[in-house]
């Protein structure tokens, strides 16, 4: 089973790699569901030089309904991701009615071949999860992210499971959301690819900003080496 981690800095792509992870997926803003990270970033994960990067593409937090400034700008950054030596980018656009928008991201493979490209979690969102499976597999997507149309992986693990088996192979169905040290074997005995968790932990400060200013209290973090070593453990025996 690979294991890929939701890395949103350059920390946690560090932990992934020491901890003996297969895959980064890239992004910043963790707590928003991460969007694209920056250039900057980008080229020191890659500059590491010991594990494949897929880098997010979401420009914006929020719903996968995208106008054409929103489209060109996920056009032009999967262009850097690839310009910069990422392995694959992670995409997904929805038209209003929760279908897939075929047209962009048939585009977007275009732009992004040779990468891999993953189908996000905006997967989660449409009507017919069957036919957009389909779909994406004659797109010729990699994989597709997904939480099985539930709060996290575990609770939709039925859904995931027939994906899978109705893919034959054509496409990996990778687990993600809420996956950890306590349910991480049960998507290795349904005998899924790879799994995806961020294995996140909130970074203590010594200190306390102005009590009087909120706009920059949020709390940060990192992938945490130790979480992330102990599920490799337990998927990889």
């Amino acid at each position: 089973m690979k294991v890929e981690i939701c890395a949103s800095s350059l920390l946690s792509v560090k932990n992934s790699i020491f901890a003996g992870a297969d895959r980064v997926e890239l992004c910043s803003a963790f707590q928003l569901g991460g969007i694209t990270p920056s250039k900057g970033l980008i080229e020191e994960a890659v500059k590491l030089d010991k594990i494949p990067i897929h880098c997010l593409i979401r420009p914006r937090e929020g719903d996968f309904f995208y106008d054409s400034n929103e489209i060109n700008i996920i056009s032009n950054d999967i262009i850097v991701a690839k310009e910069l030596g990422c392995s694959g980018v992670v995409v997904g656009c929805l038209n209003n009615d929760y279908s897939l928008d075929l047209k962009t991201l048939q585009n977007f493979v275009d732009l992004a071949y040779p990468m891999e490209i993953t189908f996000h979690r905006a997967f989660d969102l449409v009507k017919e999860p069957f036919q957009a499976m389909n779909e994406l597999i004659k797109l010729g997507f990699n994989r597709i992210l997904s939480s099985g149309q539930k709060n996290n992986a575990e609770l939709g693990i039925e859904l995931l499971k027939e994906l899978k088996n109705e893919s034959i192979g054509q496409i990996t169905i990778m687990p993600g959301e809420g996956i950890n040290i306590k349910n991480c074997l049960l998507f290795k005995n349904e005998k899924f690819e790879a799994i995806h968790f961020s294995a996140w932990k909130p970074l203590l400060r010594n200190y306390v900003l102005n009590e009087k200013i909120k706009t920059f209290d949020a709390v940060i973090g990192h992938s945490d080496r130790n979480k992330i070593e102990e599920i490799i453990l337990k998927v990889k025996k």
